[in-house]
């Protein structure tokens, strides 16, 4: 069994100690997994207590977020924690009203959200409000007649399993903890004298086969026919928009590589840099921020150094710039050129002025990205220290042909430009340049504790800055960097 986390069960008991009627409604089978963050907390919550739910929630570091156009539903929120302990994002799907039907139209009301949670019950061992079994197996019958379509059934007609693997396994779950009268008194409660027999009888088969699943889906048609959001042709219509449009963006993403959109969150996105010298593990946070992201939200990854995030032909531009500089590869000098050579130096100007652009022109789509997704930058151009540390290289000398003082002047308008558009959060990976060395024997010791030095000095107006020690442990730092930054989102 899995181990509830902390914050899961903190919520849960908050609810009770503040006389919330709640209850984990989906999938009773599953809710420990829930509690442990491996699936969603699907919890049903009394609607005239909506805010004293959510004030919970805000205290315990929650926050909301917003589902893509397709996924969103009235009475649905989706609010997303860390868990401090395991690094864990929580996702938990608050109902106040429950819906089912056709996916991405969720037509059916189901409205006995008050009859469930007056009759909850208490998981033995965590103490979590669960739907009553017999109750929950009704609940069961509803959703497979609402959510099964003609599709389906050709789909099944030659399979053994005739239910989808997540209706069977919570059939046969509850099927061993019903009480059979008590589940009849339900179905004579909750539905007419002529079909509710028929229902619980076909729900409560050991076997059910495919005809039996079409009869129920017939008989839960005629009974909540009448809490419907949507008539049934306009709800297929709207199902059959919604898979085009889906369709449309995942061949967007496949040709143009553009993002699928996922959840974001309620207010507006956030622009997070990660800094620091050589060796400290910015490419690893980076990577792990924007994975750890990634599983719920809109996230989007930019390099801004001067190395592998370019096209091809300027790419080429450096190796040329490179070789005029006598530099191999690994970054052995073979040749000494004069500082003073500008004829030479001319393909460095340009390649500097080349770098300049295409950050500013990375932080401009970072801003625009950035009013909804979460924006996760490896390095960020600063113009405090010159030619060193993603700031401006070129110098307008004096004496310079007009092509080098133009190009040099023209990069620094950019810095200038990325100095008005700061990240939000902006984290610090400080390590002591002994142990940065180790990490990347490369790099002379020299030039990392230059890098070192100028770490903690870096500032942009109105960022929150988040300090790291990247000595530690890869693990301890990358929990700690989750953790710091969901404080400050």
């Amino acid at each position: 069994m899995n181990k509830p986390l902390a914050i899961s069960l903190e919520f849960c008991n908050l609810l009770e100690k503040n006389n919330i009627n709640y209850c984990y409604w989906k999938c009773s089978r599953d809710f420990s997994s829930a509690l442990a963050g491996a699936k969603d907390i699907d919890m049903l919550v009394d609607k005239n207590q909506a805010s004293e739910c959510e004030q919970i929630l805000l205290n315990l570091g929650f926050k909301r977020v917003i589902s893509q156009s397709w996924a969103r539903f009235p009475g649905i929120e989706d609010w997303l924690a860390v868990d401090e302990v395991s690094g864990k994002l929580i996702h938990v799907h608050l109902h106040y009203q429950l819906l089912s039907g056709l996916k991405f139209v969720k037509e059916q009301v189901i409205p006995w959200e008050k009859i469930i949670l007056e009759t909850v019950v208490k998981d033995t061992s965590s103490g979590v409000a669960l739907v009553d079994p017999n109750l929950e197996l009704i609940l069961l019958a509803v959703r497979i007649g609402g959510e099964t379509t003609l599709f389906f059934y050709l789909s099944r007609m030659f399979q053994k399993t005739k239910l989808p693997k997540k209706f069977s396994g919570q059939r046969n779950y509850l099927l061993g903890r019903i009480n059979e009268a008590e589940l009849h008194r339900w179905g004579e409660r909750l539905f007419s004298s002529q079909n509710g027999p028929q229902i619980i009888s076909l729900i409560s088969k050991p076997n059910l086969k495919l005809c039996s699943i079409i009869r129920l889906r017939i008989l839960i048609a005629r009974e909540m026919s009448r809490y419907r959001r949507h008539r049934k042709v306009p709800a297929i219509i709207i199902q059959m928009l919604c898979y085009f449009y889906v369709i449309l963006l995942k061949l967007r993403h496949k040709i143009f590589k553009i993002p699928v959109p996922k959840k974001r969150f309620h207010n507006s996105g956030f622009i997070i840099a990660v800094i620091g010298c050589d060796g400290s593990g910015k490419s690893t946070i980076t990577t792990e921020l924007a994975r750890w992201f990634s599983s719920k939200l809109e996230v989007k990854k930019l390099y801004l150094g001067s190395g592998d995030g370019l096209g091809p032909l300027f790419r080429g531009l450096k190796i040329l710039v490179r070789r005029f500089k006598g530099i191999k590869r690994d970054g052995v000098k073979t040749k000494k050129i004069s500082k003073t050579d500008t004829s030479i130096s001319l393909p460095a100007y340009l390649w500097k002025a080349y770098i300049a652009s295409m950050r500013y022109r990375k932080i401009i789509k970072a801003k625009m990205a950035g009013c909804s997704a979460v924006v996760i930058t490896d390095r960020y151009p600063q113009k405090q220290f010159n030619g060193i540390y993603d700031g401006p290289s070129l110098q307008d000398r004096k004496g310079l042909p007009v092509i080098y003082q133009f190009l040099a002047k023209y990069e620094q308008v950019k810095y200038k430009q990325m100095d008005q558009l700061p990240p939000d959060i902006l984290i610090k990976l400080h390590l002591t340049p002994e142990t940065a060395v180790s990490r990347k024997p490369d790099h002379t010791l020299s030039e990392v504790k230059a890098k070192a030095v100028i770490t903690p000095q870096i500032y942009y107006p109105g960022t929150r800055i988040i300090n790291i020690d990247a000595s530690e442990p890869l693990e301890m730092v990358v929990k700690k960097v989750k953790t710091r930054v969901w404080e400050l989102l």
